[in-house]
């Protein structure tokens, strides 16, 4: 049995992006009381309907100016207007993965605020280990090989990122982390027989904190067809849903429609039971880490 590190009584932190995605719930949900469509505040602001639709999904941040014209058309008063600008003011913190800018890209900085407040994630990897299980080396050699290749400066960068973002599971609030992972994410050569070797080395070690679930599914036990790598990001707060995070070639998703949610969530159970338990999965990746 896993126990969190997580202490009873503790102030819950919030990440300036958790804030701004429950302002852009807020505004979605009063556009919808006051009976009103994103096509119609688009002209009452004259705004375009895709920064309506950005404002309310959290990947643009309204201004203080802007938010009390808003608020003034849905019909908001005082005191409920100084609360919502207290909100709006609280979202625009920076949180240190902004100092990177244009090396994370939107998506992928929205979802490491996002990894920030989460009190867990659930992840299945099949191709690489998971980045917060990650040795530098290793995330140095995966960063080498991505398509299109990477300049030198970038995955410098990258590689501090990822290893900014493992503190999560070694700060006094620590994320409970349950990763599965596919026998082939331990078995393909990313990187050196020594790389390799510690990385799984690394991989035990992690496996022992308290808040960290390891399991792997070895070839043996089938694959599931049609999954790629994808996290559940779970949260403390009833009012935050989970969300799920996709990482591809072609763009990161940001997956909140609950149905789909949903689907990832009953998907990642059943691999669970096509995974070897904690014990299996422990000897699979020694075995395989003195092959090296």
């Amino acid at each position: 049995m896993h126990e969190s590190f997580q202490e009873k009584g503790m102030a819950v932190r919030q990440s300036p992006s958790v804030r701004a995605r429950q302002l852009a719930r807020e505004l979605r949900g009063l556009r919808t009381r006051a009976g009103v469509t994103i096509d119609q505040v688009a002209a009452e602001m004259k705004w375009s309907t895709a920064k309506v639709s950005r404002i309310e999904t959290a990947y643009t941040l309204i201004t203080v100016a802007d938010l009390h014209r808003l608020l003034a058309f849905y019909g908001v008063e005082e005191p409920a207007v100084e609360r919502y600008v207290r909100l709006a003011r609280a979202a625009r913190e920076r949180g240190w993965w902004e100092t990177y800018g244009e090396t994370l890209g939107e998506r992928y900085a929205a979802f490491i605020g996002l990894e920030a407040d989460a009190q867990a994630m659930h992840s299945y990897r099949v191709a690489i280990i998971h980045g917060l299980l990650q040795t530098a080396d290793y995330t140095r050699a995966c960063m080498m090989a991505s398509v299109p290749a990477l300049p030198p400066g970038e995955v410098d960068r990258q590689v501090e990122i990822r290893l900014k973002r493992q503190a999560r599971l070694r700060s006094l609030e620590a994320m409970e982390l349950f990763a599965v992972l596919d026998e082939g994410a331990l078995r393909r050569r990313i990187a050196d027989d020594g790389v390799m070797r510690d990385q799984l080395e690394y991989l035990l070690e992690a496996g022992k904190l308290s808040n960290v679930r390891i399991l792997v599914v070895p070839f043996d036990n089938g694959y599931p067809g049609g999954l790629t790598d994808f996290s559940v990001l779970k949260f403390q707060e009833p009012e935050y849903p989970d969300i799920v995070y996709i990482e591809q070639m072609g763009g990161s998703l940001i997956i909140e429609d609950e149905s789909q949610v949903f689907r990832y969530t009953s998907a990642f159970e059943k691999i669970c039971g096509n995974a070897l338990d904690e014990t299996g999965s422990r000897d699979l990746i020694a075995r395989i880490a003195r092959a090296y």
